[in-house]
Order: structure tokens, then C-alpha cells, then sequence
């Protein structure tokens, strides 16, 4: 069907491996490139990154971020030289389990690889020394006290909705995306910016969370004979004109690099949105969604979210979580392999 569209090229698109083809790519460092048999097209993505409120680190005397800090030197320090909970302010935040932009940078960088091991068997996100950098963001809430509790993170934040757009966080891990809520909420109450990512501690790399959401053709395309259509509509979302509206949006990644590097979605608010290509081009971690059970599996989150409100050390939260992510990923695991018997793995 893309033959209807000669001027289709994938190597334009922002790609992740399984998101739109049949690409069991079980291995790591992942496959970033078109391979298999396309069933979708990329319509929005979405990247890790890194905020910082100029004006906040101005006035408690924190240097700019620099591409040499890491996590648990400069970054911490930094976080703990902009904290002053007597007039509400917080030098990072960590929101929770839940949101893998605020931890698992972290968790990588300290030497894990990936969410699901290659075999498909195993909640892996923990493995490697990733464990480790999850206890650093549970640590942040409850040992240095340099992020504002989880359960009053919004009643802190009031109606701006989250604490760094009501100006109330000196930096955060966060997506470095979606920003267009942030533009508006912010305006021109204070100055804000992208900054570098710190680097592992134990890896000395950046590492991201990096995934995509598409549009799919379904078999019921089929069955209504409007297969040719719901291409054409695929091709028209992922193609410029789309993609350059979502440069200027800022609601989410645009899924073309010439959006990408744009002027419209280099230009601020915030300042350095070029630090935003650097978070992309990078290396990445995905979901890894070839899973049959992985919407199910994702539940592991919410348990190790318990670590971060306190009704469980960071080791029973990372025990019960990967128990519970094991699991799941055990119950389907003979029709993965039947899927990966038929249709193969990614060269």
C-alpha cells in the first residue's frame, strides 16, 4: 500500500523498534531502523529530559547544569542547594513509580539495560545496578528530602497542575517533550530550560526513554474494504505538514527529523530546545511492546510506587514489583515464541 506513496521514506521517520512492524527485537542495544513488515505508521513520540527554572537556581546561587554532572554528585548537590521547604520550594521531583521519565534515566545509568530481559521472561528494569538508581530516586523523597512527597505533589502545586510550572522545583527529570500545557502555564512568570542530562554514575553515558505512538491498519480495515484509505490517513499524519504542526504545538515529539530540527520547534520557550535532538538522538531504552502481555505487565509500575510513598522499602517494592512483572510475562510466553518462530527476529 506505501507503493501509492512514492515519496514515503522510513528513513524520515523517528522509529522504534516493534512500534509499528513485526520486530521482535528482543536484544540490547535495540534496532532503531525500518525492518519487517509494516502494520502502522509513527504519529507521536515521546523522549526523557531535563528542565531546569533559571531564575530559582539564580537566586540560590546553583551553577548552570553542566554535561559532566552526575547523578549522585553534582545533580544531587545542586538539588539539595535549591531546596528551602520553608517557603515551598524543591530543588528536584520525582513523581512516582509510575512515571519512568523521573527514575529509569537514572536506573540506566547506573548500569541497567533494559525493561524485559531478551528471552521475554524477565521484569529486568532492576537488574545490571538499576536497582541501585532506583533507591537514589526513592532517596531523593525520603533520605535528602530534596523532592516534595508524592501523595502532595499536586495540593503543593495548585492550580498549575504539577510543581515546576507553578515555579516551585529548581530542576527535574521529566519528558522533554510535551511542553505545550508548560509554555502556557508558565508564560512569562520566570525563565526555564532544557539542560544537559546528567550522566550515569556508574556508566558515565545519557541514557532515555524513548517510545512512539502510532496508527495502526487493522483487519477490520479489511473487512470494510477501506484498507487503501486508513493508509493514506497513516501516510498524511506522519507526513510534514502533520508533523510541522506538532513542532509548533509542542504537545508531543514530532516523529520526523526535519520537525525535529526545525527552526519553529528549535525556538523557545524554553531555552536550549536543541538539547532536545541531542535527547533523541541518543541512546534509548523503548517498551519493548512485542510482549502479547505487556499493557498487563506494565502493572509492576504501580508496585514500585510503593517505595516511593513509603509503604515499602525500595528492596520489597523491587521484589514485589519483578515478581509481579514475571508473572505476567510468563503467561503468554509460549505465543511469543510461537510469534517469533513465524515471523523471525530483526537481523
Amino acid at each position: 500500500m506505501l507503493d501509492r506513496h512514492p515519496t514515503f521514506d522510513g528513513a524520515e521517520q523517528i522509529f522504534e523498534p516493534d512500534s509499528y512492524t513485526v520486530n521482535y527485537d528482543l536484544d540490547y542495544p535495540f534496532v532503531d531502523t525500518w525492518q519487517g513488515a509494516a502494520f502502522g505508521l509513527p504519529y507521536q513520540g515521546n523522549v526523557s529530559g531535563h528542565y531546569y527554572n533559571i531564575d530559582l537556581y539564580d537566586q540560590y546561587g546553583v551553577p548552570e547544569p553542566s554535561a559532566d554532572w552526575t547523578y549522585s554528585n553534582e545533580w544531587l548537590e545542586a538539588a539539595k542547594q535549591s531546596t528551602d521547604p520553608d517557603n515551598g520550594i524543591w530543588g528536584t521531583r520525582i513523581s512516582g513509580g509510575g512515571d519512568i521519565h523521573f527514575w529509569t534515566p537514572i536506573a540506566w545509568g547506573f548500569g541497567g539495560k533494559q525493561f524485559i530481559s531478551p528471552d521475554g521472561t524477565h521484569t529486568s528494569q532492576f537488574d545490571d545496578g538499576g536497582d541501585q538508581g532506583f533507591k537514589i530516586g526513592v532517596d531523593l523523597i525520603h533520605k535528602h528530602e530534596v523532592s516534595a512527597p508524592t501523595d502532595a505533589q499536586r495540593e503543593l502545586a495548585g492550580e498549575f497542575g504539577d510543581l515546576f510550572t507553578a515555579g516551585k522545583v529548581g530542576a527535574e527529570l521529566r519528558r522533554g517533550d510535551a511542553k505545550g500545557n508548560a509554555v502556557i502555564g508558565i508564560g512569562d512568570r520566570f525563565r526555564w530550560s532544557l539542560a544537559p542530562q546528567p550522566k550515569g554514575d556508574v556508566t558515565g553515558t545519557v541514557a532515555v526513554h524513548r517510545t512512539n505512538q502510532g496508527h495502526y491498519v487493522l483487519n477490520s480495515a479489511q473487512r470494510q474494504g477501506v484498507v487503501e484509505a486508513a493508509v493514506d490517513f497513516l501516510v498524511w499524519m506522519a507526513g510534514p505538514e502533520m508533523q510541522a504542526r506538532a513542532a509548533i504545538d509542542r504537545g508531543f515529539l514530532p516523529c520526523r527529523w526535519d520537525a525535529l530540527e526545525s527552526p519553529e520547534n528549535l525556538a523557545a520557550p524554553p531555552e536550549r530546545q536543541d538539547l532536545l535532538v541531542s535527547f533523541v538522538r541518543g541512546e534509548f531504552r523503548t517498551w519493548q511492546g512485542y510482549h502479547p502481555n505487556q499493557l498487563e505487565w506494565l502493572a509492576w509500575r504501580g508496585i514500585a510506587h510503593t517505595a516511593m510513598t513509603g509503604d515499602a522499602s525500595a528492596e520489597e517494592a523491587i521484589e514485589n514489583a519483578v515478581t509481579e512483572g514475571d508473572r505476567i510475562l510468563a503467561q503468554d510466553i509460549d505465543l511469543l515464541n510461537e510469534r517469533i518462530e513465524r515471523w523471525g527476529r530483526t537481523a
